[in-house]
């Protein structure tokens, strides 16, 4: 029987919470439960702790979304305020064969866009901050990998540089139409 012969709580059974007499534990041993598991959290490793955003990434975060929502809606202004004249990507499968601003525009699809951009981080870089994230793709058309490098660490920012890398069978339809792409200036 409950409690057992012998035992007293430091106050009388029939003042004590239902669920506390149910369980037969008192607020002093449920605080050493409590604390304890909140001990136990702090033994876990970084990584399977979300991370505080910080100040760079939530500032980024809305540029990189505003790019995305412009690409969508075919909004020139808006990707002229975000993009460098000098921008270009370099694609994964061939790094040394960039894709300068123009090609981009004219070969992002909006279908492309917006998609979801997961696993961010920012981080600075001298003047510059390098962006990474993963950019899923809308319709199950795969992920990519991205890292952007911005001029600066403001609201002001332009994108220089993307290298974006397709992860699985992803498929990224940018370029020009007939596979070539024209020589810089």
């Amino acid at each position: 029987m409950y409690p057992p012969a012998g035992f007293t709580f430091p106050m009388p059974a029939d003042r004590m919470p239902r669920l506390a007499r149910r369980l037969g534990l008192h607020l002093g041993c449920r605080l050493a439960l409590g604390l304890a598991c909140i001990a136990w959290l702090g033994t876990l490793p970084a990584e399977a702790r979300p991370p505080a955003p910080t100040r760079l990434v939530a500032v980024f975060r809305v540029k990189e979304q505003q790019l995305n929502e412009a690409m969508a809606a075919g909004d020139l202004e808006s990707i002229d305020r975000l993009v460098s004249r000098d921008f270009e990507v370099r694609p994964g499968e061939a790094p040394g064969r960039p894709i300068p601003r123009a090609n981009w525009l004219q070969g992002s699809p909006a279908s492309e866009f917006p998609g979801l951009l997961e696993q961010f981080s920012a981080r600075p870089v001298g003047a510059a901050v390098l962006v990474s994230f993963l950019w899923v793709l809308p319709g199950e058309r795969g992920r990519v990998a991205v890292v952007d490098l911005w001029d600066g660490e403001d609201e002001n920012a332009h994108l220089l540089l993307r290298h974006a890398t397709p992860i699985g069978r992803t498929v990224l339809q940018q370029g020009s139409s007939d596979g070539t792409l024209p020589k810089r200036e």
